[in-house]
């Protein structure tokens, strides 16, 4: 089966902020998968 989306050692942080909200983030997501991403508030789930 193939991917849909391929992410490799992707990180984002905030302007201002002094550590990333995502770091390192690896995944393959074979087509017609679903996943869901969890994480307490404030911790970056929606960037």
């Amino acid at each position: 089966m193939s991917s849909t989306f391929i992410a490799r050692d992707v990180s984002f942080r905030y302007r201002g902020a002094s550590r990333d909200a995502v770091a390192g983030l690896t995944m393959d997501v074979p087509r017609g998968s679903f996943y869901a991403l969890l994480g307490p508030n404030g911790s970056g789930k929606s960037t």
